[in-house]
């Protein structure tokens, strides 16, 4: 249930040293039994220097607009999904922009590995057909639930708080028994504020802190997708926001235990030009994604990693055409390979 303030108990909020040293091995204890439930993000690159995600841990990912924050988090979702092994358990989606229809066809699409854009305008064959007919069927079988909206439902489209998200989840659990192992929140500036603040900016403050409530309420990660703000723009090429640009809230670089920023520079850069970022030579194409770790509580941080990203599988390569400066690499923890 969430956090009410008239249930507050005062005691409940102190702990004693003894209490600490005791609750920090059980933590340990906890982590070396469970390293087969902790989440790893499928990407080997990323994997060989983050720490897993854990309950409890809020996750920022933070890019401009149409910069491949949902299909990211989509991607880590679906790459988390292949790791649960208890059919009561699942990935939760929740999104405020996407329909249920258009992440459903972003899923077909992957696993058919057919153009979502001939899909869109209906263009594909009785072969292909078969072959979303056949993928739809792995797709019930995948245990990923999405919280949002029916673009088949003609009614208002409802706009989410925080507070409801968590009510479905509790009603999931409830009376379906089915646990979330992971919540994904896509994204922040279009989550309904819970409540009637007119301050923006101390609402989002509020939407963080409930996600960050939620991850420990749950004993889940959250992963929070996040805009850029457009002041962060005036940044040098190739653009890729820092810790301090979320746009209206400062609170989700204090509240993170991990936070990704994303850039693909073929948005604001013209393809076949050349750049310098974190001690490496790039060369701007199509496919070309940037991300960074900024922060991790417990591991590396910051630390870079370039892909080639395949818009049709929606599957990251790591981008190898490049000259390293070793000692600019080794400063900025630049692990990419």
């Amino acid at each position: 249930m969430m956090y009410n303030d008239k249930e507050f108990i005062p005691q409940n909020s102190l702990f004693f040293p003894e209490t600490i040293a005791r609750l920090t091995i059980q933590e340990l204890k906890k982590f070396r039994a469970e390293t087969d439930r902790a989440i790893m993000s499928g990407l080997q690159n990323i994997d060989k220097v983050m720490t897993p995600f854990r309950a409890g841990e809020l996750i920022p990912v933070l890019g401009f607009t149409n910069n491949y924050k949902s299909a990211f988090m989509k991607m880590l979702a679906n790459n988390a999904a292949e790791q649960l092994t208890d059919p009561k358990e699942a990935i939760i989606l929740c999104s405020w922009e996407d329909s249920i229809e258009d992440g459903g066809i972003w899923d077909l699409a992957e696993m058919t590995h057919l153009d979502t854009t001939a899909l869109d305008r209906g263009e594909f064959t009785d072969s292909d057909w078969k072959k979303l007919m056949d993928a739809s069927m792995k797709r019930a079988d995948k245990p990923i639930y999405c919280i949002g909206h029916s673009d088949q439902d003609m009614r208002r489209r409802p706009r989410l708080s925080l507070t409801q998200v968590w009510q479905v989840l509790e009603h999931l659990y409830t009376k379906h028994g089915i646990q979330a192992r992971m919540i994904v929140l896509d994204y922040l500036q279009r989550i309904r504020p819970s409540t009637s603040q007119r301050d923006f900016r101390v609402a989002m403050m509020e939407t963080v802190d409930i996600a960050k409530d939620m991850a420990i309420a749950f004993n889940v990660p959250v992963l929070l997708g996040t805009q850029a703000g457009r002041k962060s723009r005036e940044l040098a090429q190739p653009k890729m926001p820092l810790l301090e640009h979320a746009q209206e809230t400062s609170n989700i670089e204090q509240s993170a235990s991990k936070y990704f920023s994303l850039c693909l520079p073929i948005k604001t850069m013209q393809e076949g030009e050349t750049f310098d970022y974190a001690g490496r030579s790039f060369t701007v194409t199509k496919t070309l994604l940037l991300a960074a770790l900024l922060k991790q509580k417990r591991g590396p941080a910051p630390v870079y990693f370039a892909f080639n990203v395949d818009y049709t599988t929606h599957t990251l390569t790591p981008y190898t055409t490049t000259n390293p400066n070793p000692a600019y690499r080794a400063s900025m923890q630049e692990v990419v390979s």
